[in-house]
C-alpha cells in the first residue's frame, strides 16, 4: 500500500468513525438506521472501497459481533425493533451476494474470499464419507430370520454359543 492509499484509507475510516460520533444512531429506528446504511454506502463509493461488516458495525456505532446478533435475532434488547432486524439481515443478504460477486469477478483473493464465507457467512467445507463394509456376508438373512422368528418373540436357547466359539 503507498502512502497515498494509506491516507485514503485513514481518512475513510475518519469519515466512518465521524458518522458515529457527530450524530448518535438510535437504533430502534429504522428510517435513522436507514439513512446511517447509505451514508456508510456513500463514504465507501466516495474512496471508491468495497464495504465490509466491521465498517458498517462501526458506523451504526456497534461491533462487528453485535451486529451479527442483531442481524440473527439472537441480540433480544428492546433497542432494535423487528424492522431494524429485517433491514440489517437485507444489508447482510446483501454483502453475500456482493462478496459472491466479487470471487466470481476475480476482485477478492480466493483465500480472503475463503475466509469471509466462512466466518462472515456461515459456509463451511463439507466432506462427505461414504464407509462400505468390504466383508462377505457369513450368514444369509434367511438363516437369521428363521433363527430367530420364533413363539413371543423369544430367543433361541442356542442364542450366542456360536459368538462364544468364535
Amino acid at each position: 500500500m503507498g502512502a497515498q492509499q494509506y491516507l485514503e484509507t485513514v481518512e475513510m475510516n475518519q469519515a466512518v468513525m465521524k458518522l458515529q460520533t457527530d450524530d448518535p444512531l438510535d437504533l430502534s429506528n429504522c428510517p435513522a438506521v436507514a439513512a446511517r446504511i447509505n451514508a456508510y454506502f456513500d463514504i465507501m463509493k466516495k474512496y471508491k472501497s468495497k464495504p465490509t461488516v466491521a465498517g458498517l458495525a462501526m458506523a451504526l456505532g456497534i461491533d462487528r459481533n453485535k451486529l451479527g446478533a442483531i442481524m440473527a435475532g439472537r441480540d433480544q434488547t428492546e433497542r432494535y425493533t423487528p424492522e431494524v432486524r429485517e433491514l440489517l439481515h437485507q444489508v447482510y443478504t446483501m454483502y453475500e451476494s456482493m462478496w459472491e460477486t466479487y470471487m466470481l469477478e476475480g476482485y477478492v483473493n480466493p483465500q480472503a474470499g475463503m475466509f469471509l464465507a466462512k466466518n462472515q457467512f456461515g459456509y463451511k467445507d463439507v466432506v462427505e464419507t461414504n464407509i462400505v463394509a468390504d466383508i462377505p456376508a457369513r450368514i444369509s438373512a434367511e438363516t437369521i430370520r428363521a433363527k430367530y422368528v420364533g413363539a413371543d418373540n423369544e430367543l433361541p436357547a442356542d442364542h450366542g454359543k456360536d459368538a462364544e466359539n468364535e
